[in-house]
């Protein structure tokens, strides 16, 4: 059993209140004309790892809705932050490596479309890496950020003081976003935005010390883990050997440290749920990528195999999403701004790539990118995926030569085994030349069809 501190016992009391009441009066409430928004995105999740976070799933899942179809558009800290905040791929936004934050315009983001419209907005923990903490976030009026990626002993930038913060961070950074969240209702007419983004579960994977030991659940481990012919893959995919007993012992050490985040999820419910502000409230929780734990030998990202690709998506919105809903419409995180804008009525600095999760989807296929990073041995891909399928191209450094292709069956072969552009057996070799010539329209689309523009996006 899990073991909690005794401050959470009220929390989840209050939470239960909370969550109850609002869904049940909904159909006889005015809404708010325009509610408050939080957006929470944790670092390095991937979607199977929800399990630890009992409060979080209750409050957001339990109270609204879980899109189990949910994938990232870049699995790259910084590429993938962006697509949160523009609702635009990475070929949009310019933030292709996690090098190029200083390439973002900020005057395309959701914070700048909510604090055109009126919106007191706030940020607490992970801003883009590499921002100099001198300067303040663009369009946030208060902040507590951080550039580094430890969990004790960090510096952050606090509404523009540098200080040296040794308590643990997501402790920390949810303290700082419920402080903010009661300063913003000394202006209760003004509904308020807050974007809150822990250091867990990146590595060095601490957990704080209430869940040094805390148990986990059994893994259900896929028959990736233990992949012993990988000739089909490229060869800066066979290179690495991760396998069973270091992806344990990461995936263990992940989970211990999103009990505290659950904490986080639930301190913000018992505080919205005193403010009375649960009813009038839009809650969105995602990641940036997901993480391998051994699976095809990797650890880490940057891969488009699922487990890097595949992320939660939990959104609850009291009056507008029935509680309990599973969508299972294909859903990315360049959604969020776009779902964000729609709730508080916003007007978009320009054309966005990603659809209101509030609003219909067509989208039947996914697609994702990646340049070369630094960090990363892995040259640039794009990937098309359905759900019968997942088409992969690297490249060469050009970003147009094609260097390896990968071809999964879903269907036939969930876990990725086989490629089969890759098994040397010709005659089950798919014809991929329309999905070739689709990611090569893909890599420029921009903007939604219904916008009318001549290169769509899914």
């Amino acid at each position: 059993m899990r073991h909690p501190r005794l401050s959470l016992a009220l929390a989840v009391a209050i939470v239960t209140v909370a969550v109850a009441l609002p869904e049940q009066e909904a159909p006889s409430q005015t809404a708010a004309p325009r509610p408050n928004i939080v957006v929470i995105v944790t670092d390095d999740q991937r979607s199977d790892s929800l399990e630890v976070m009992d409060d979080t799933r209750a409050y957001l899942a339990d109270g609204g809705a879980t899109f189990p179809r949910n994938f990232v558009a870049t699995p790259l800290c910084c590429p993938s932050r962006a697509s949160v905040m523009t609702g635009r791929y990475a070929h949009n936004h310019g933030v292709s490596t996690n090098r190029h934050t200083p390439d973002l315009d900020h005057t395309t983001t959701m914070q700048a479309a909510l604090k055109t419209a009126g919106y007191q907005t706030g940020i607490s923990g992970k801003f883009l890496l590499y921002w100099d903490l001198s300067q303040p976030p663009p369009n946030f009026d208060r902040w507590a950020i951080v550039n580094e990626g430890d969990y004790y002993g960090d510096y952050y930038s606090v509404d523009g003081e540098r200080q040296r913060v040794d308590e643990y961070s997501t402790d920390y950074i949810g303290a700082k976003a419920l402080e903010f969240i009661d300063g913003f209702e000394a202006d209760d007419e003004r509904p308020f935005f807050l974007y809150i983004a822990p250091q867990a579960p990146h590595q060095p994977f601490i957990p704080e010390p209430d869940y040094e030991s805390a148990p986990v659940p059994e893994w259900q481990m896929s028959p990736a883990v233990h992949e012993e012919d990988r000739s089909d893959k490229p060869d800066f995919v066979q290179v690495h050997r991760h396998g069973e007993a270091q992806g344990r012992r990461e995936r263990d050490a992940q989970l211990r440290t999103l009990y505290s985040v659950d904490d986080l999820v639930a301190g913000l419910a018992a505080k919205l749920a005193a403010l009375e502000e649960d009813g009038d409230t839009l809650v969105i929780l995602t990641s940036d990528n997901g993480y391998f734990w051994g699976e095809h030998g990797q650890k880490s990202k940057s891969l488009p195999y699922t487990e890097g690709v595949q992320v939660p998506m939990l959104l609850r919105f009291p009056g507008r999403v029935v509680p309990g809903t599973v969508d299972a419409r294909w859903a990315s995180v360049i959604d969020v701004a776009p779902t964000v804008i729609e709730a508080a009525g916003a007007t978009p600095a320009g054309v966005m790539d990603g659809t209101s999760l509030l609003a219909p989807s067509t989208r039947t296929e996914h697609f994702m990118e990646y340049s070369r990073d630094p960090g990363f041995r892995y040259p640039p891909w794009a990937s098309l995926r359905d759900l019968d399928s997942q088409y992969i191209e690297y490249y060469e450094e050009d970003g147009r030569s094609v260097l390896f292709r990968e071809y999964y069956d879903l269907r036939a072969d969930p876990f990725q085994l086989e490629n089969l552009l890759g098994d040397a057996d010709p005659a089950n070799d798919p014809d991929v030349t329309a999905r070739s010539a689709r990611l090569a329209q893909l890599s420029t689309c921009a903007g939604r069809a219904e916008g009318g523009v001549p290169n769509p996006c899914p």
